[in-house]
């Protein structure tokens, strides 16, 4: 069975994988770029006053931008 990783792992091992692949246009993130993004998302919320802890829903488009 294999062990469930989180991306920070695969970032810190291969950066440049593609960590998302958009099947209909083959267009992709790298773990890299993912962990860079996801740091910004939380630096905003943070600086909105969100917390350790609080609750946030997020609706988005199936997109990669």
């Amino acid at each position: 069975m294999s062990e469930l990783m989180h991306p920070w792992t695969f970032q810190a091992r291969v950066p440049d994988k593609p960590a998302l692949i958009m099947g209909d246009t083959g267009e992709s993130v790298s773990y890299g770029a993912l962990m860079h993004r996801a740091g910004q998302c939380a630096n905003l919320l943070r600086s909105l006053g969100c917390n350790n802890g609080d609750t946030i829903a997020i609706f988005s488009r199936n997109n990669l931008t």
